[in-house]
Parts: C-alpha cells; structure tokens; sequence
C-alpha cells in the first residue's frame, strides 16, 4: 500500500513537472499594460520567474529606463516618475530581456489633439 501511495505521488508530480503545472513555471507571452498615468505606472506579467528585464517608457520628448526583476511568479510593476506624459503625448512601453531581446512592447496611442477653432 505504501508502495502504491508513492508511485502516485511520483506520477503526479511528474505530471506536475511536465505540463508546466507548477508555480514557477509560466506558458504565457509576456505582457505590459499601464496601471496608472501619473506618475506612470506599468505593470507586467507573463515573464520567467526571477526575469531581469529593461524596462523603457517614452514620453512625448522625455524617457526613463529601470531594470526590474520580476517575481517568482513572472510578473511586476514599477512605476517610471521621470516620465510625466500629457494627453496629447504617444506613450510608448519596452520591455528588453538581458540578451537584448525586445520581449513586449505597449503604445498607448495619444488623442485627437487639435487645436480648438471657433467658427
């Protein structure tokens, strides 16, 4: 009986293993999205576990760069305070992996932002 209990447990943890069941290990294609505008916040998910990742966001005329490391989950979020767009600015997200790698890109398009003119 004893037997039997430990070759299911092996079973199932081999099957854990080799569907990628298990909390480190991640199927998805990494992903950004803006949490917040101001400061700007974006956050990210579907990276490896522990990844050490670049992270660029542009502005208008201003950027900032921050490396992050994400969590044994694969995801994050850092906030980019020297980037302050406005809404009539393209904002425009990077994530580059250690290899140079562009891994996830984000664009926030900007609005329609003409001039107001009176009839």
């Amino acid at each position: 009986m004893r037997r039997t209990a430990s070759l299911v447990l092996v079973l199932l943890l081999a099957g854990v293993v080799l569907t990628g069941l298990g909390p480190a290990m991640t199927s998805q294609t990494p992903k950004l999205r803006i949490v917040a505008l101001s400061p700007l916040t974006v956050g990210g998910i579907g990276f490896h576990p522990r990844e050490r990742t670049r992270i660029t966001a542009y502005a208008g005329a201003g950027s900032q760069t921050v490396r992050i490391v994400a969590t044994r989950l694969g995801t994050f979020r850092v906030t980019l305070d020297q980037v302050a767009p406005t809404r009539c600015d393209l904002i425009r997200v990077m994530a580059v992996r250690r290899s140079g790698a562009i891994v996830a890109l984000k664009r926030l398009p900007s609005p329609a932002c003409l001039p107001v003119t009176s009839p």
